[in-house]
C-alpha cells in the first residue's frame, strides 16, 4: 500500500509527544510492509534536521520538508480577528506547502494520505481538489478544547476574549474535518466519546493508540525522587506545574523536608522563577529523556487542562516509573487507579497517596509491574501495525 504521511512538524528529532507519535506511526506503517513517503512542515520552533532523518526508518524513502513562517505577531493576530478564520489556519496553510504536496501526489501517487494532526488536516480542501487518495485524519487532541481551556484559565480579560473567539472558530473547522475525511484515527477513546457528545461525525472514527517500542533503558532511580518532563512552550504544562509547585508541593515538604522535584523539558526557562522554591531543581538541558527519567522514581503529571493521551505517562509506565497524575492528566488512558497509577486532585489526596507509597516497597513493585503489563498489552508496535493495516484495508474497500 502506498501511504503518504503528512505532518505539521518533523517526526525526528522527537522533541515532544506530537513528533514522537508521528515517528512511531511511521514505524507502524513500515512494520506492515507499506510503501511510505513523508512530507513534513518545518518551522523555527520545529526545524528540519537532515541527520536525524537519514538514520531512521525514512532512510532511502521519499522525504520532503517545507520550512514556513508560523510566527504570530500582534498585527497578524489583530488582522485575523476580523477575518473570520482560525489563527491556526492562517499560520499553517501556505502556498509553498500546497506546491510540494501537488508534486508528491503526482510523482508518488499515494493510495492513502495520513493527515497526521489537525494542522495537516487544514489542507483537506486542497487535497480533495488534487487527489482521489483516501484521506485519513489522525486526531491527537480535540484541539478547540485546548483553546477553550486556555481561555478559561487566562487571567487576562483581553487574552480570554481572544482565545474564546479562536476556540469557536477552531471548533467549526475541526467539526468539518471530522465530517469530511474518509476515516479518523484518534489516539484517545475518550476523545471519540467527546466528539459524539458534540454531534461530530464518528461513524468512521476508530481508536488507534500510541505505539511504544522497547527503548532498552535500565531503570536505576534514586528512591522516593520526583520528576516532571514536558515541553514548557505549552501553556497547559506551564499552568499545571506552577499550580503544583506553589499549591501542592510545599505541603508535602512540611513532612518530607529533603524531597526534591526535578523539572526538565524544552523551554524549561519559562519556569526559572520556580528555582526560588524549596526542593525544586531545574535542569536547563535534557539530552536524553529516557536516561533523565530513569534516574528518578515518581513522575508527577499535574495537568488541569488539555485533551488526548499524555504520551509521557505511557513512556513512564513502560520504563518503570510510578505515575502520579491528576484526573485530567490520565484522561483517555484506560489504566486502573491505585493499581497501574496513583491519582490526586489537591494537597490532601497527593499527600495521602505519596505517604502510603514511599515506604511501601511491595506496593511500588506491584504498581510498576501492573503498569508495564498494561503497556505491553495495549501499546506495542506489532499490535498497532496489525490494527493499522486492517483499518487501511477497510478504508480502501479491500476488506
Amino acid at each position: 500500500m502506498k501511504i503518504l504521511q503528512f505532518c505539521s512538524k518533523p517526526p525526528l528529532p522527537s522533541t515532544d509527544g506530537g513528533s514522537l507519535a508521528s515517528y512511531h506511526l511511521s514505524l507502524e506503517i513500515d512494520a506492515a510492509n507499506n510503501d511510505l513517503a513523508l512530507l513534513s512542515i518545518a518551522t523555527v520552533k520545529h526545524p528540519f534536521e537532515e541527520n536525524s532523518i537519514n538514520k531512521s526508518v525514512y532512510s532511502g524513502r521519499r522525504t520532503e520538508f517545507v520550512t514556513i513562517d508560523t510566527e504570530i505577531t500582534p498585527l497578524k493576530a489583530l488582522v485575523n480577528l476580523f477575518s473570520g478564520s482560525s489563527i491556526q489556519l492562517d499560520r499553517f496553510v501556505k502556498v509553498e506547502v500546497e506546491k510540494k504536496l501537488r508534486v508528491l501526489i503526482d510523482e508518488f501517487k499515494p493510495e492513502v494520505i495520513v493527515l497526521d494532526d489537525i494542522r495537516s488536516a487544514f489542507y483537506l480542501d486542497f487535497l480533495r481538489k488534487t487527489t482521489s487518495a483516501k484521506l485519513l485524519y489522525r486526531s491527537v487532541n480535540i484541539e478547540w478544547l485546548l483553546f477553550k481551556e486556555r481561555a478559561e484559565l487566562s487571567r487576562s480579560l483581553t487574552k480570554k476574549a481572544y482565545m474564546t473567539i479562536q476556540a469557536q472558530r477552531l471548533r467549526r473547522l475541526e467539526d468539518r474535518i471530522w465530517k469530511s475525511v474518509d476515516m479518523v484515527l484518534s489516539i484517545s477513546n475518550y476523545d471519540i466519546e467527546v466528539a459524539k457528545e458534540l454531534n461530530w461525525e464518528t461513524r468512521n472514527a476508530h481508536f488507534h493508540p500510541f505505539s511504544l517500542p522497547d527503548v532498552g533503558i535500565t531503570m536505576s532511580p534514586q528512591p522516593n525522587t520526583f520528576f516532571h518532563l514536558g515541553s514548557m512552550d505549552w501553556e497547559a504544562n506551564i499552568e499545571g506545574i506552577r499550580w503544583f509547585c506553589r499549591e501542592i508541593w510545599p505541603s508535602f515538604l512540611e513532612k518530607n523536608a529533603d524531597a526534591q522535584l526535578h523539572l526538565g523539558g524544552r523551554s524549561i526557562g519559562e519556569l526559572e522563577d520556580l528555582k526560588a522554591l524549596k526542593g525544586i531543581v531545574i535542569h536547563p538541558t535534557v539530552e536524553n529523556a529516557d536516561v533523565f527519567a530513569s534516574q528518578y522514581e515518581i513522575l508527577i503529571v499535574p495537568l488541569r487542562s488539555g485533551s488526548g493521551n499524555r504520551i509521557k505517562i505511557l513512556q513512564a509506565m513502560a520504563r518503570g516509573n510510578i505515575v502520579v497524575s491528576t484526573p485530567k492528566g490520565i484522561e483517555g488512558i484506560p489504566a486502573k487507579e491505585s493499581l497501574d497509577y496513583l491519582q490526586f486532585t489537591d494537597q490532601r489526596s497527593f499527600n495521602k497517596n505519596i505517604e502510603d507509597l514511599i515506604n511501601n516497597q511491595e506496593r511500588k513493585a506491584l504498581i510498576r509491574d501492573n503498569a508495564k503489563r498494561f503497556i505491553s498489552n495495549n501499546y506495542g508496535i506489532a499490535q498497532n501495525a496489525s490494527r493499522l493495516s486492517a483499518l487501511m484495508t477497510k478504508l480502501l474497500g479491500h476488506g
